[in-house]
């Protein structure tokens, strides 16, 4: 799994590092009503591929407060006090980006996967992807996880090591979501400058922002059932089946599973998450051998769904008027190398008994 980034306005905010204004000894002190006023942020997807299916996995934004924003003597700025409950994380004077990830990485832990046995945090503030989230200035925890769960983190391996992350889950996808820092109000940039913690200007109080997110499907598994009433014959019965899954009009899986019986009983064949959530997944039993006779349809269609099983059930019989006959099974592997291009086919028998 490849690290993700942090969404993009705030790449904005943080490539260059928050400008952090340094506190001047003496003077009298500024105006700070500046740091009054009301801020709001506007979190998008940032994917427009994903919103659609991403207003299924209910998505709750959240903000915590991790520090106040608190204004510097003789200069048009402000400066981070950490809040009671970030006590003890540290903010570099001149911060990189790379420390800022590693501030919101700690800031996280401690917020969403308390040690000991601490509840997580309440939020101070809620919101929905798309909607103007209100709150006051300061530097505030972005995040975004799935309102439905119980269980909303995670913990993936990433090319630097391991990371903390947040989820949510629609029917068909998982989103990854990293938690990031936000800062409020932001100075107003002359000249293409980089916003930052210092205005020779006039202050951005309503931001937005927009979530990079990574998705991964989510998967399924299918369940064959087969029941044989009566066994009435001295060698093995096979039954064959053939199983194609589509999904989006895209064929995703295509293959044959066979069950072999030596008495009347039931079997079954468990592909365990092999199958995308959402896939229509086809099983035909293409073959029982001319003694036995379904008691079922001879194709079932199933909906995969997450985290659960599909199920095909067939049931055969004794025929008692056998016809006989020979069933073969076609077999095909690949090697890579060969003839047909690879391919190599076996043909197994399953003969009738006189």
């Amino acid at each position: 799994m490849k690290k993700k980034g942090i969404c993009s306005a705030i790449v904005v905010l943080l490539a260059v590092g928050l400008c952090l204004a340094r506190p001047v000894i003496g003077g009298a002190a500024e105006d700070t009503e500046y740091l009054k006023k009301p801020c709001s942020v506007t979190v998008q997807t940032g994917n427009k591929e994903y919103e659609e299916d991403m207003e299924e996995a209910q998505v709750v934004l959240e903000l915590y407060k991790v520090a106040d924003a608190v204004a510097v003597q003789g200069n048009a700025g402000y400066v981070y006090e950490l809040t009671e409950a970030y006590k003890g994380l540290t903010v570099k004077e001149n911060p990189e980006r790379e420390d800022w990830m590693a501030l919101a990485e700690e800031a996280a832990k401690r917020t969403l996967a308390p040690e000991e046995n601490r509840t997580p945090m309440d939020p101070d503030v809620q919101g929905n992807p798309g909607e103007r989230i209100g709150t006051g200035s300061g530097l505030y925890l972005l995040v975004a996880r799935g309102s439905d769960l119980e269980t909303y983190t995670d913990v993936i391996q990433t090319e630097d090591g391991e990371k903390l992350v947040t989820v949510a889950k629609s029917p068909r996808y998982t989103y990854l979501f990293e938690p990031q820092l936000l800062s409020l109000p932001v100075g107003d940039p002359e000249n293409g400058a980089a916003m930052n913690t210092v205005s020779s200007g006039n202050w951005v109080y309503d931001t937005a922002v927009a979530l990079k997110t990574e998705r991964v499907p989510r998967y399924g598994s299918l369940e064959i059932v087969k029941t044989l009433q009566s066994y009435e014959t001295k060698e093995p019965a096979m039954f064959v089946f053939q199983i194609e899954a589509v999904l989006d009009g895209e064929t995703v899986y295509s293959d044959v599973e066979s069950l072999i019986f030596e008495e009347a009983g039931r079997q079954k064949i468990r592909l365990e998450n092999q199958f995308p959530a959402g896939a229509q997944v086809t099983v035909t039993e293409v073959y029982s051998g001319a003694v036995y006779h379904l008691e079922t349809e001879e194709s079932q269609t199933v909906e995969i769904v997450a985290d659960s099983a599909g199920l095909a059930e067939f049931i055969n019989d004794y025929e008692e008027e056998q016809k006989g006959g020979h069933g073969v099974v076609n077999q095909f592997n690949y090697s890579g190398t060969g003839a047909f291009d690879g391919w190599e086919w076996t043909q197994i028998s399953a003969g009738n008994p006189e």
